[in-house]
């Protein structure tokens, strides 16, 4: 029988999978709740299990800095701009990201399966994309492991004030993005290339790229990120689709939304339909700035990807979320829907004073 470590409880594979979904469900008065059960806390560093991790595959693998290691691993640096206006950025290695640097390529060389696309050492944080480019029998955590040990133990020997803390150089664990369709290397690996710039784009505006801030209306507090500045904006409509409109009733919200984008004034809505993103995406053209309401809250590090980190930069988002992060997602019903709809509707004839920003930290 194949033998799974679990949280360091030797389980049978066959009895994992018949206990996974009822231990998931479980209330916290459970008579059978086993002595080594503890309750899920919110993590992007763990193992997709329906994944075969020493299989041939790709990879964009993120470890993070131990938050007790103060040390910078870089230097990002403003360079200027290119001729279309965009930031470029340079990475400069400290000492400590040196040694990084050279420990993540004697795991390239240690392990012959794996190949290195692409890789960024950030002032906190490592990306790595990798194709294990054959079975691998030892599996990509173990290389993981191999390179973050020999980043501790190179620091370790580099400086002894770190030797004597004790710690390690990075936190528990790793991030990893699976390459599951096709663009999605090629998207993955531009990500990991112009890391730097969307550091520094960050760093210059922290005010749009923070969820340190929680809107509190209706009796209820929603996490939000973004410039909450746009929920003041007098310019504000809901963009929201429906079959029961009438073909004059459409036209005229198309004028409304293409009068809204043109003057630079706000969208609101949860943006379901295939019809609401299009929308959206062609008035986003056009000038207008965006307030998405999604259902679900805000991951550690998050950071918004592709057109809506743009949208970011020229403060022309903000995202609404549940306040809490929850790793399980709930299914898209058309109760929830509706009262998101109903919510975009309500945002849009809000005042300052029906709501309240408070800043969390």
């Amino acid at each position: 029988m194949e033998i799974v470590i679990f949280d360091e409880i030797i389980i049978s594979t066959k009895a994992f999978i018949m206990e996974s979904s009822y231990l998931i469900s479980k209330n916290d008065d459970d008579p059978r709740r086993p002595l080594y059960w503890r309750d899920g806390i919110p993590c992007c560093n763990r193992r997709a299990p329906w994944h075969d991790y020493t299989s041939k595959c790709f990879y964009m693998v993120t470890v993070s800095r131990n938050d007790e290691v103060k040390m910078p691993f870089s230097i990002v640096e403003n360079i200027g701009r290119d001729q279309t206006g965009r930031l470029c950025a340079n990475v400069s290695l400290t000492e400590v990201g040196k040694l990084i640097f050279q420990s993540l390529y004697e795991m390239e060389i240690h392990f012959k399966e794996l190949k290195l696309l692409e890789n960024v050492i950030m002032p906190d944080h490592v990306h790595a994309v990798i194709y294990v480019r054959r079975e691998f029998e030892q599996g990509l955590g173990s290389a993981i492991n191999f390179f973050k040990g020999g980043c501790t133990r190179k620091i370790r020997a580099f400086d002894n004030e770190f030797l004597l803390s004790g710690i390690s150089v990075f936190n528990r664990g790793f991030h990893d993005r699976i390459v599951k369709r096709e663009g999605m290397l090629t998207k993955l690996r531009n990500y990991v290339a112009d890391n730097p710039r969307r550091y520094l784009v960050r760093k210059l505006n922290p005010f749009m790229f923070n969820n340190l801030h929680v809107l509190q209306c209706r009796g209820r507090r929603w996490r939000i990120y973004g410039n909450f500045l746009l929920l003041k904006d007098p310019m504000k409509l809901p963009l929201i689709v429906s079959r029961k409109y009438s073909i004059q009733e459409k036209e005229d919200w198309l004028r409304k939304w293409n009068d809204i984008a043109r003057n630079g004034g706000v969208l609101i809505s949860p943006f379901y339909s295939d019809e609401e993103k299009r929308l959206r995406n062609e008035l986003i053209e056009k000038g207008a700035a965006v307030i998405h309401l999604q259902m679900e809250g805000f991951p550690e590090r998050f950071s918004p990807k592709g057109k809506y980190h743009q949208l970011c930069e020229e403060g022309r988002l903000l995202i609404i979320g549940e306040e809490l992060y929850s790793m399980k997602k709930s299914p898209l019903t058309r109760e929830t829907a509706l009262a998101l709809n109903d919510f975009a509707r309500w945002l849009a004839e809000s005042g300052e004073e029906d709501w309240r920003i408070i800043k969390t930290s």
